[in-house]
């Protein structure tokens, strides 16, 4: 017993969406493979980030708009059979090239360096224990005077309450080990690939001051202005 063109058709159309699934769905997989393979010390984040996720990854989405188009012309010729496929194949490959669009847009309007401060002549020094968890991960040394590096981030004119310097940068996701009346510090370390940030405020008579730096300032991209601003608006609210 033979199947019927219809029934032929229907399953053409079907693997069509599948494999159109397939290839909008191979940028995403790759960054996920690159963070896993970071995470579990497979390789550096240098290869996970810089080739598997900025290089490959960018042509395998512009490849998964093809395969979305290609399962949607099979979704609208058999909606019922292949219609939910060709429907994912057109989310995932949306929601791929929106989150590579709003990482270059970020990319684009990176402002710090790596180096915020809000007081580019008397910059606020980091204290003994993040001075000495910076040597130990090798990170490059601190300038000892930076500006805000095109970061519209000022400070506040006034003296900030210790508790509430606590509650900012704790807010901004720092970790406060002691504040005082001098103001405090934390460090950050980021989810994606444990990239770390310095914070210190400092809090004298009619002014307070922020600083941000990170420890790696090749891939900062403008995460230390944005913290920056996080922690003066944190001290605001």
């Amino acid at each position: 017993m033979t199947a019927s063109p219809l029934h032929d058709r229907r399953d053409k159309m079907f693997r069509r969406a599948r494999l159109g699934l397939m290839i909008a769905a191979l940028a995403p997989a790759t960054a996920f493979a690159a963070l896993l393979g970071y995470k579990f010390n497979l390789w550096p984040a240098g290869v996970a980030l810089d080739v598997l996720t900025l290089k490959i990854t960018p042509v395998l989405a512009v490849l998964g708009v093809f395969g979305a188009l290609y399962a949607a012309t099979a979704a609208l010729s058999e909606r019922r059979y292949a219609g939910s496929l060709g429907l994912a194949a057109v989310l995932v490959s949306a929601i791929t090239i929106g989150a590579f669009g709003w990482h270059y847009v970020l990319a684009r309007d990176a402002r710090g360096g790596g180096d915020v401060s809000t007081d580019a002549a008397d910059s606020p020094y980091y204290p003994e224990r993040i001075m000495a968890q910076r040597t130990e991960s090798r990170a490059p040394p601190v300038p000892a005077l930076v500006g805000a590096g095109g970061c519209e981030v000022s400070f506040l004119p006034t003296q900030v309450a210790p508790g509430v310097v606590a509650y900012a940068l704790d807010k901004a996701g720092f970790d406060v080990p002691a504040v005082g009346v001098g103001g405090g510090s934390g460090s950050l370390i980021t989810f994606w690939y444990n990239r770390t940030y310095d914070a210190v405020v400092r809090v004298r008579p009619g002014r307070t001051d922020v600083r941000v730096t990170a420890r790696d300032f090749s891939h900062d991209r403008g995460e230390a202005c944005r913290l920056a601003k996080k922690i003066v608006a944190g001290m605001t609210a």
